[in-house]
């Protein structure tokens, strides 16, 4: 079992908020700490998993029980060159 170093409780926020939020906690934690994000919107299932693989940080873990959410993060050292330029072609 991982270990967790900080827990984000973000139930109540829908999108952007969910993501402004996950990007303040984990740029000022250490790298190599775990963070445990909770979240009630459905559209971070897929947003978070996205972000994960365009940031570098590591995806341990997410569970969804009765519509809440629960992700579990590790910072990573490197992360991926972020392109700051939105796609807005998938929505």
């Amino acid at each position: 079992m991982t270990a967790i170093d900080k827990t984000h409780d973000a139930r109540g926020r829908g999108c952007p908020m969910v993501m402004i939020e996950l990007n303040k906690t984990i740029n000022i934690m250490p790298v190599g700490d775990v963070l445990e994000f909770l979240t009630d919107d459905p559209a971070a299932y897929r947003d978070i998993s996205a972000w994960s693989e365009r940031t570098g940080h590591e995806l341990l873990d997410m569970r969804e029980a009765d519509n809440e959410f629960r992700f579990i993060i590790r910072k990573c050292e490197r992360t991926r060159n972020v392109n700051r330029r939105r796609d807005f072609s998938r929505y």
